[in-house]
């Protein structure tokens, strides 16, 4: 099962990579609004993953995905200089996916996605 402190350390890990892109050179203005643990999406991304290549290689070191996959909402607003980079702004509202590391157990932003209907609630986040 996933602690209070996995749901910290990854939402820690979030933080970190959203500050990241906070400060890439193409970034104007950037502000964090929400970041929080999805019951909901992650336990729809475990099922999503759950027959693929990742459930595999958690399986053949004794892991389980339910253990070490965790989906955190975010919204934040941001604004891009579009001559260095084609991202799109304004208000974004995503689902970060954070996987552990099984050799140092360091929470690590994985992957992310912007379709709330596929993975959760549309639009809100469930904590």
């Amino acid at each position: 099962n996933i602690s209070e402190d996995d749901i910290k350390e990854a939402e820690q890990a979030v933080q970190e990579d959203l500050l990241r892109m906070s400060n890439e050179k193409y970034t104007l203005s950037f502000s964090i609004k929400e970041v929080l643990y999805s019951e909901t999406a992650t336990k729809n991304v475990q099922n999503f993953y759950a027959t693929g290549f990742l459930a595999q290689e958690y399986t053949q070191n004794n892991a389980s995905l339910k253990e070490n996959l965790i989906a955190i909402y975010v919204n934040y607003e941001c604004e891009y200089d579009h001559t260095l980079t084609p991202n799109e702004d304004g208000d974004i509202q995503c689902y970060i996916f954070v996987l552990r590391d099984l050799s140092t157990g360091k929470w690590n932003v994985w992957d992310r996605s912007y379709d709330l209907k596929k993975f959760g609630k549309s639009g809100s986040s469930d904590k």
